[in-house]
C-alpha cells in the first residue's frame, strides 16, 4: 500500500515537472527567436460604421486581405496615437511597440 501511494505521488510529480519543462522550453525558444509570450487584450468598442469601413479600405489598399492585417493596423494606429500624445511616446523608435507597453 505504501509503495503504491509513493509511486502515485512520483507519477504526479513527474507530470508536473514535465509540464514545467515544456513551458520553460517554450519560453526559451520564444526568447531566442524574439517571439514574445505576451498578454493580449480584447477591446470591445462601438465605433462609427463608416469610420470602420474607411479604416478597412485603407488597410486593404496598403496590405491586402491577409490574415492579421486589421489587428496589425489597429496596433500601429494605437502606437502612433501614443507617440503623438504621450509624453513618453517620442522616446520609441518606429516599430518598437514593446517599449511603449513597458511604459
Amino acid at each position: 500500500m505504501v509503495i503504491a501511494r509513493t509511486l502515485e505521488i512520483l507519477l504526479v510529480l513527474t507530470s508536473y515537472l514535465y509540464i514545467l519543462g515544456v513551458y520553460m522550453l517554450l519560453s526559451l525558444y520564444a526568447s531566442c527567436f524574439g517571439i514574445g509570450l505576451r498578454a493580449l487584450a480584447i477591446i470591445n468598442a462601438k465605433v462609427d460604421d463608416n469610420l470602420v469601413k474607411e479604416f478597412r479600405h485603407v488597410i486593404y489598399e496598403r496590405h491586402g486581405l491577409k490574415k492579421g492585417d486589421f489587428k496589425n493596423a489597429l496596433e500601429e494606429a494605437i502606437v502612433d496615437y501614443i507617440r503623438k500624445y504621450s509624453p513618453h511616446g517620442e522616446k520609441t523608435a518606429p516599430g518598437e511597440k514593446e517599449n511603449i507597453a513597458a511604459l
